[in-house]
């Protein structure tokens, strides 16, 4: 008797020590570059996490590093993934400079009018296998910045104002631009636009709203031209042997999670921002944000193509990339009507 006994006994202390073990979250380490108490990590990461978690019903935990804490270098967050050092991570796809060609599309100007539509169209084409250099690390989200627009010390409405105007490029493709403009490119980082701009050493910079009112561009350029200039790409990416290694119901929540953080990021955090630098010309009189008319528009769009046919034209299938995009664009402008 005690033989059959003892079989049902271990078999039940298994199933409920075995339960207790497979209940146990698996903890990822999400590494952020942005300070903690920061927009992006306050309503951005934090709760996406958040909701990541719930979805995987007792599977997984999430542990937001911000400020850099596994590593301060926006241009090093892909290494701690692949290295494993960070389990994910966001990245800027334009940081590690020929890892992610396609993504470069983005940032041409005036073809997508906002930063949302532009951030859908990115997540699209990343579905649709368009954006490469993905292979070895799970991308989650893709998404971007809010809409690059000029922000100068003097107005600007047509391309000839910029006529012998030092102004900020933060790479080749914006100090070609810029030189086609009349202007002359500066490279300074954005986090130093403000200084440089107080100094004289630069008169305007090419920058997204959010970043003018967080990086107090806004206290010495005081006139913001909203001619769309292009945004850069962003993403979320995870180390493939960690994402693989995990139970099924958590890689469903990470799935069908991933995508939303796009929204996210442009309604809680970017669109907020946005609407404070809208007011900025009811708090000081002093700022004066320039909205361009069809034809003021037409002029621009027409300065700028030199610079995106020569961008299109240096390396093979840059053409038909651009036409990709302008799609994706179409289909999210279709769904948003």
């Amino acid at each position: 008797m005690k033989k059959i006994y003892i079989p049902i006994i271990m078999a039940v202390t298994m199933f409920f020590f075995g339960h207790s073990v497979m209940a146990e979250p698996v903890t990822l380490k999400f590494a952020v570059v942005d300070p903690a108490q920061s927009p992006p990590v306050e309503k951005g990461y934090k709760p996406w996490a958040r909701m990541i978690e719930e979805a995987a019903e007792g599977t997984l935990k999430i542990e937001v590093y911000p400020g850099g804490t596994l590593g301060r270098d926006s241009r090093v967050q892909l290494k701690l993934v692949t290295d494993g050092v960070a389990d994910m991570a966001y990245i800027i796809p334009a940081a590690t400079q020929g890892r992610f060609p396609e993504d470069e599309v983005f940032s041409l100007p005036t073809i997508a009018e906002n930063g949302l539509e532009a951030a859908l169209a990115s997540q699209r084409m990343l579905e649709k296998g368009i954006l490469t250099g993905y292979e070895d690390v799970v991308c989650l989200a893709h998404y971007t910045t809010g809409m690059f627009h000029l922000h100068t010390t003097f107005p600007v409405r047509v391309p000839a104002d910029l006529k012998g105007r030092r102004i900020r490029s933060a790479n080749d493709f914006q100090a070609d631009l810029l030189h086609r403009l009349g202007a002359i490119g500066v490279a300074v980082q954005y986090v130093k636009a403000a200084e440089n701009l107080s100094r004289g050493v630069i008169e305007g910079t090419i920058n997204d709203d959010s970043s003018v009112v967080v990086f107090r561009i806004v206290d010495v350029a005081k006139y913001h031209t909203m001619v769309p200039m292009g945004v850069f790409g962003m993403a979320v990416v995870m180390n493939k042997q960690k994402y693989e290694s995990l139970p099924a119901k958590a890689r469903e929540a990470l799935d069908a999670n991933g995508p939303k953080l796009v929204e996210m990021w442009h309604g809680a955090i970017n669109d907020q921002v946005e609407a404070e630098f809208n007011t900025l010309p009811e708090k000081d009189p002093d700022q004066k944000i320039i909205k361009l008319t069809e034809d003021e528009m037409l002029l621009w769009k027409e300065a700028v193509q030199p610079s995106i046919d020569k961008w299109a034209e240096k390396a093979p299938g840059r053409k038909e990339l651009i036409e990709k995009f302008k799609k994706e664009l179409e289909a999210v402008r279709a769904a948003n009507k």
